[in-house]
């Protein structure tokens, strides 16, 4: 069974997230990622990875940086690096998490969470990461931007992906 939110007024959509430009270039991504101290990577054809976030930022974590058909940074899923031993530490990050992007945008659009955990409780991880267990919490604007904050499709890990208007058609 899932839970949902009601749409509510949202503050200003993000023209981007932890440093990266929407509509940037990836050599200006390469730049971004090189003031974490590392080393933008190609994963694929349109796809970049760079394994840490800005300290400013105070988030640890590891960032993909997508191009849509224009070339530019249409995508940005931030994807927080730390693990949690037990499904109530997790929550609680996934929660201060929500919070915080809630603080920042507004009441989110969409919410979805599952109601019964009892089937996952001894292996939590295993759960978050083949779906049995799925959290998503989703803001949109009128203008096409969308950030969720979500369990990773394959890994359980903690996931916040912006999206911009082309980055939102994109498969």
């Amino acid at each position: 069974s899932v839970s949902s939110t009601p749409v509510s007024t949202l503050r200003e959509s993000p023209n981007g997230a932890v440093g990266y430009k929407f509509g940037s270039s990836v050599d200006e991504a390469r730049t971004t990622c090189g003031a974490a101290g590392q080393i933008l990577k190609s994963r694929s054809e349109n796809v970049y990875l760079c394994n840490a976030v800005a300290p400013q930022f105070q988030l640890e974590g590891v960032v993909l940086i997508r191009t849509c058909s224009s070339g530019m940074v249409c995508q940005i899923d931030l994807v927080v690096s730390a693990s949690y031993p037990t499904h109530n530490e997790w929550l609680k990050a996934y929660r201060s998490l929500s919070t915080t992007l809630h603080q920042r945008y507004g009441a989110a659009a969409t919410g979805t969470s599952p109601t019964d955990v009892s089937a996952c409780q001894g292996d939590f991880q295993v759960c978050l990461s083949d779906g049995r267990l799925r959290y998503s919490t989703t803001w949109k604007w009128p203008t096409g931007y969308a950030v969720q904050l979500a369990n990773g499709k394959t890994d359980g890990r903690i996931h916040i992906n912006y999206f911009d208007p082309e980055g939102v058609q994109s498969p």
